[in-house]
């Protein structure tokens, strides 16, 4: 992103996206997040509605844990497999959603 390289460091769905286009918000929104060495931080999130099976997500929520206080162990999953074919993006410059809240964060 702009010139730098930063790696996926985690993943994580919203159940409801927390963005909307045009006022129309989402189903679900998996939030992608990325970050380098020195401190850049970036969240791609994917707008997506339910709608028909997904063998990527499928794939992903069969491995997860039945309690709420076990951790998921989800082998190898792709989240490249998340993306739309279509990768137009909207770009926002702003803080995390999520405590600490870091300033300065890019989400796509």
């Amino acid at each position: 992103m702009d010139g730098h390289r930063l790696d996926r460091v985690q993943f994580h769905f919203h159940e409801g996206s927390e963005h909307t286009v045009d006022g129309r918000a989402y189903d679900g929104e998996p939030h992608l997040v990325h970050s380098e060495d020195a401190g850049a931080t970036a969240v791609v999130g994917v707008l997506f509605d339910i709608g028909q099976e997904d063998a990527a997500l499928d794939e992903c929520f069969a491995s997860l844990p039945q309690t709420p206080e076990a951790e998921p162990e989800i082998p190898d999953f792709d989240t490249a497999a998340l993306l739309p074919s279509d990768h137009s993006t909207y770009r926002c410059t702003g803080s995390l959603t999520t405590p600490p809240c870091t300033q300065g964060c890019t989400g796509s």
